[in-house]
């Protein structure tokens, strides 16, 4: 089912908080704007094609998890909006020879509904699970050629999202995000040539972003002009 494109494929995980988008953010200021495409989060989408329609029924269920009680179903929904991006997005950038930058891929679909669709099993059943459903979506789209893990201290990332959001998250909220930063650790190592792990924790922030940069740079990414 994989289309034959080129280009580059680099994607963005983390739990909210993390500093992923404000990373991402940085990195617009130094790439050139003709040879790279960026795909913004789910949260952060406009207008009226068909991934807000299906953002718009997920989000009836007025959850950050947009849990409305039928977890299967919202799971293929998210996959849907992640094949949507692939067909509108991505495959047409990358034909062009793109490096296209994505906000969250398959593995937060694939990290996130694994610890909804069985909340109660073990992280190494959890982990099974994910694997499943990233390798679902990979077989009907693209997945991620490179894809930078941002990490940080937990409570420092929660006071960011509660901070940003004006409110305190649920203790329920709370929890899954906690258990989504220990997933997407041991998740990242089943894939040691695609993730790059950088914590916020112990690098400074110009040191995470040459990081990036550097990768990217290896894989054609042209700078912005002066």
């Amino acid at each position: 089912m994989r289309q034959q494109d080129h280009g580059w494929l680099v994607s963005f995980e983390g739990i909210s908080g993390c500093g992923k988008t404000y990373l991402i953010e940085a990195l617009r200021s130094r790439v050139s704007i003709e040879t790279t495409t960026f795909v913004t989060e789910v949260v952060d989408r406009e207008g009226s094609a068909l991934d807000r329609e299906i953002i718009n029924i997920l989000a009836k269920a007025q959850d950050r998890f947009f849990r409305g009680g039928k977890p299967r179903t919202e799971t293929f929904l998210l996959l849907a909006l992640k094949m949507f991006d692939y067909e509108a997005r991505i495959a047409p950038a990358l034909a062009t020879e793109h490096i296209v930058i994505e906000d969250r891929s398959i593995d937060t679909i694939a990290i996130y509904q694994s610890l909804l669709l069985y909340p109660e099993k073990s992280l190494e059943q959890q982990l099974e699970v994910a694997y499943e459903i990233y390798d679902l979506a990979a077989h009907w789209r693209r997945a991620p050629d490179l894809t930078f893990l941002i990490e940080d201290r937990f409570d420092v990332a929660l006071k960011r999202v509660e901070q940003r959001e004006g409110q305190r998250l649920a203790a329920d909220e709370r929890a899954i995000l906690q258990q989504a930063a220990q997933l997407y650790t041991s998740y990242a190592r089943n894939y040691p040539s695609r993730f790059v792990l950088l914590n916020r924790q112990t690098l400074p922030t110009d040191t995470v972003l040459q990081t990036i940069s550097n990768h990217l740079l290896s894989q054609g990414l042209q700078p912005k002009e002066a």
